[in-house]
C-alpha cells in the first residue's frame, strides 16, 4: 500500500510539472509573437524621416458642402466659443472673440433705388398768401426702363396748385431739369404749413416718392412807423422810440439795431421804446426796427435819422 500511494504522488507531480513546463512555453511563444507584430506593425507605419504633416484640403461629405460664396469664413487668430454659431458669408478679424451662443448674421448692404431729386427755386421755405410762388426742379437719380410721369399734388389743396400738374421724363432725359410752379391760392390760413407732393409710375419708379414743404406768411404785415432816435441827457445814451404797425398779424418781438459796434436788442411785442447806452459820445449812430410776427414773415427794417450819441 506504501508503495502505491508513492507512485500516485509521483504521476500528479510529474503531470504538474508538465502543465507549468507547458503554460511557459505558450507565454514565451505569444510573448514572442507580440513583440514581432510590434515591431513590423512599427516599421510599417512610421517612415525613416519624420516630416510636419501638411493639409492641402478638407472635405465635407455632399450634404454638409457649400457654393463659396455661402461659405462662412473667420481669418487667423479669431476664436469662437461652444455654442457659437456663423450665418453664410459672415467673416470675422484677427483677434476676435464671441461669446458662447453669440451669432453673427451676414452685414446687408444698403438698400438703394431710383429717387426724385428736388431743388427750390428759394433758398426760404416762406411764401407770400395770395399770390405767392415757389418753383420746384425736378430730375430723375437713375435711368429709367421706359417713360416715366411725376404727379405733383398740393396739400391742402385749398392752399394751392402746381403748374403743369405733372412731369414725364424718358430714358434720354431723365436727368434733365424739369419744373413746376406753385403758386399759393389764399390769403391768409390757420394752418400755414403746405406740403408738396411728387409721385412716379412707370419705368421702374412706380411709386417712388418726394416731398417739399413750404410755409405760407402774410405777406401783407406793415413794417413800424415813425421811427426816431434822439440823445439822452449829455451823451452817450440813445432813445428809439416807433409805433406799432396796423395788422391783423400777431407780433412776437421787435429788433432794434444800431450797426455793427451796437449789441442788437430784442424787446417784446407791446414795446414802442428802447435805451442804448453806453454809446461813445460824439460818435453818430443810425438805428433801425425790425418787427418780426408769429406767421414767420420778416418785413424789411425801418431806419431813423443819425443822431449823436
Amino acid at each position: 500500500m506504501k508503495n502505491t500511494k508513492h507512485t500516485e504522488m509521483n504521476d500528479s507531480s510529474i503531470e504538474q510539472d508538465n502543465q507549468e513546463n507547458l503554460s511557459q512555453s505558450k507565454r514565451k511563444i505569444l510573448t514572442s509573437i507580440g513583440v514581432t507584430s510590434g515591431v513590423v506593425g512599427a516599421s510599417a507605419l512610421v517612415p525613416s524621416t519624420w516630416v510636419k504633416p501638411a493639409v492641402n484640403s478638407v472635405i465635407l461629405p455632399a450634404h454638409a458642402q457649400a457654393t463659396p460664396d455661402m461659405m462662412t469664413t473667420a481669418a487667423p487668430g479669431a476664436s469662437m466659443d461652444p455654442g457659437t454659431t456663423m450665418d453664410p458669408g459672415t467673416t470675422m478679424d484677427p483677434g476676435t472673440t464671441m461669446d458662447p451662443g453669440t451669432t453673427m448674421a451676414p452685414t446687408e448692404p444698403p438698400a438703394t433705388g431710383p429717387t426724385i431729386n428736388l431743388e427750390s427755386s428759394s433758398s426760404s421755405s416762406m411764401v407770400g398768401d395770395g399770390d405767392g410762388t415757389i418753383t420746384y426742379y425736378v430730375t430723375l437719380s437713375d435711368k429709367p426702363l421706359g417713360d416715366v410721369t411725376v404727379a405733383v399734388t398740393v396739400d391742402p389743396p385749398a392752399s394751392g396748385a402746381a403748374e403743369p400738374a405733372s412731369l414725364s421724363f424718358d430714358r434720354g432725359d431723365y436727368d434733365d431739369e424739369k419744373s413746376t410752379t406753385v403758386t399759393v391760392g389764399i390769403e391768409t390760413t390757420s394752418e400755414p404749413g403746405v406740403t408738396v407732393k411728387f409721385t412716379a409710375s412707370g419705368g421702374g419708379y412706380d411709386d417712388v416718392e418726394a416731398t417739399a414743404e413750404f410755409t405760407i406768411v402774410n405777406d401783407d404785415n406793415e413794417q413800424p412807423t415813425d421811427v426816431k432816435a434822439e440823445r439822452v441827457g449829455l451823451g452817450g445814451s440813445v432813445i428809439v422810440t416807433w409805433k406799432a404797425p396796423e395788422t391783423t398779424s400777431e407780433i412776437t418781438r421787435y429788433l432794434i439795431a444800431g450797426g455793427t459796434d451796437v449789441t442788437t436788442a430784442v424787446v417784446g411785442q407791446n414795446a414802442t421804446e428802447h435805451t442804448f447806452t453806453d454809446l461813445t459820445p460824439g460818435t453818430a449812430y443810425t438805428f433801425s426796427v425790425q418787427v418780426d410776427y408769429k406767421d414767420g414773415s420778416d418785413p424789411s427794417a425801418v431806419s431813423a435819422d443819425p443822431v449823436m450819441a
